[in-house]
């Protein structure tokens, strides 16, 4: 279990919260739509949209760089693919999402 801007999240079977290099990650489609975010994976770009409402982030796999309403993202880290096929992103991504 993991707590992310107040709110305990469960993670699934599988998943796990771990530590990057002194940053912590998190998955992110469990934690976003726990948090009431749809997910969308764009596989061309290896890329992701976080979205609800008129919110919209982008991120991509490999790079700190991303998008958030259309404004620059710097994320501590680049979101990975951990065990191949589940995205971790930095948990102060998280914060970026509105409540």
């Amino acid at each position: 279990m993991a707590t992310v801007n107040g709110v305990a999240i469960t993670l699934a079977e599988g998943e796990v919260e771990y530590d990057n290099n002194g940053v912590k990650m998190l998955p992110l489609r469990t934690v976003a739509e726990t948090l009431g975010f749809k997910v969308e994976w764009v596989n061309e770009s290896q890329s992701i949209i976080v979205s609800n409402g008129a919110f919209s982030a982008t991120i991509r796999i490999g790079t700190v760089e991303g998008g958030i309403n259309k404004m620059r993202l710097v994320l501590e880290t680049a979101p990975i693919l951990y065990s191949g096929s589940k995205t971790y992103v930095p948990a102060s991504f998280f914060a970026e999402l509105p409540a």
